[in-house]
């Protein structure tokens, strides 16, 4: 078990948030080392290793992306010049070193099992799902002031859902004088619209109902927007997902119909990557001090 001042970070690969981390760490009193990230302009301080071995040489963790790789084994480094296999990776680790990625495959977590190595998804933690949905939700709302032609405010507004994201979005967009209507299912999701004063639908009688909103957020990972579904929607009403793929909306069947899709993945990268790093450190913090790696 470490203190934060004489511990040591590697941070691998990444885009923005990945930058930020070093910058966090840093300032909260750690050595870092980075690699995979050399067109990233870290802090002052902030070490580029030449190689995943190098930057994980002593430290008492690696921080590996959110999602740890792009298809299925070629590591996420958007701010590198470098194509590195998740075999690469994973080969230059030791086994004691924990290894802590955000939305690791199943191909990804096999391969690291295989080099003996133990994978934490801190994406899968509840507490930076639930922070991640403030972002979310925010670049959902700018989303939509960039596609409509009208003010939010009196705009009839249909949110799918009533999970982690849905609720601080449908909260947002009530707060900004939006008619906010939310299509769900479970009996206890209608007593809550209730509670915080949104109209709600059952989610099986979107059809009869899609031709009536200004814009539509669906935040359900499963295909609700079949094309019966999208042939009631107006050509006028953009259609913001939210969901992870393959997301909720028929896409062919969209492009076919003229129906305005905005696929929104990943926006807490995108339109708030310093928000959504410290999201990151905090969780990366608890799961440390969980497996008693850190004392601080």
């Amino acid at each position: 078990m470490q203190d934060c001042e004489k511990a040591t970070i590697a941070v691998i690969g990444g885009d923005a948030r990945s930058a930020y981390l070093c910058d966090l760490f840093l300032k909260d009193g750690f050595a870092v080392r980075a690699f995979a990230l050399e067109k990233a302009a870290l802090a002052v301080g902030a070490a580029h290793a030449p190689s995943a071995e190098n930057a994980v040489h002593g430290a008492v963790a690696a921080v590996l992306p959110i999602p740890l790789t792009r298809g299925a084994q070629i590591l996420n480094a958007p701010l590198s010049d470098g194509v590195f296999t998740i075999t690469e990776i994973f080969s230059a680790m030791r086994p004691e070193i924990p290894l802590l990625a955000g939305g690791a495959a199943d191909a990804a977590c096999a391969c690291a099992k295989e080099y003996g190595l133990t994978l934490t998804d801190y994406l899968k933690r509840e507490e930076l799902a639930v922070k991640n949905a403030v972002p979310t939700a925010e670049g959902a709302i700018a989303a939509a002031m960039q596609a409509l032609p009208i003010t939010l405010h009196g705009a009839k507004c249909l949110v799918t859902g009533y999970g982690r994201v849905a609720r601080p979005l449908a909260a947002k967009l009530h707060a900004l004088g939006a008619h906010v209507t939310v299509a769900v299912r479970r009996e206890a999701d209608f007593a809550l619209c209730y509670a915080a004063g949104l109209e709600n639908i059952h989610i099986d009688d979107i059809r009869g109902n899609a031709g009536a909103f200004d814009v539509i957020f669906n935040t359900v990972p499963a295909v609700l927007f079949t094309e019966t579904v999208l042939a009631h929607v107006r050509k006028d009403t953009p259609v913001i997902d939210l969901a992870s793929r393959p997301g909720g909306v028929e896409r062919a069947a969209a492009a076919r119909l003229g129906v305005q899709l905005i696929e929104a993945l990943a926006l807490p990268g995108k339109v708030a990557p310093l928000s959504a790093a410290r999201a990151i450190r905090d969780t990366i913090y608890t799961i440390l001090r969980e497996e008693a790696v850190l004392t601080c």
